[in-house]
């Protein structure tokens, strides 16, 4: 009975620390700045990010929000500041763009 006690806090315990990586992900995805094309001219360009558009009925926006935000996660991964959106999929099933690592002077 003892080690089921010690393992479900020890899962209770880990499952919080996921989250809290989770929640700190999310939210320096959310501090990438998207730019236009000109404004990340004097970047350095780390790679091609997209992300697939689940529309599945609903308002296209809020799935092209879901989009970004899953495009940024991915621009984290590179180590990218800011990003810019190109265009979207055929169909509108895709988002693609670009990743950028912006170094203020």
């Amino acid at each position: 009975m003892k080690k089921k006690v010690v393992f479900v806090l020890f899962a209770l315990v880990a499952m919080a620390l996921i989250s809290c990586v989770t929640l700190e992900r999310e939210k320096r995805a959310a501090q990438i700045v998207e730019m236009s094309a000109d404004a990340v001219k004097a970047c350095q360009v780390l790679g091609n990010i997209d992300a697939d558009i689940d529309a599945s009925g609903g308002r296209m926006d809020d799935y092209i929000a879901l989009a970004k935000q899953k495009a940024k996660k991915l621009a984290l991964d590179m180590g990218a500041t800011n990003v810019m959106f190109d265009k979207l999929g055929e169909g509108g099933s895709k988002l693609t763009g670009k990743a950028y690592k912006c170094v203020s002077k």
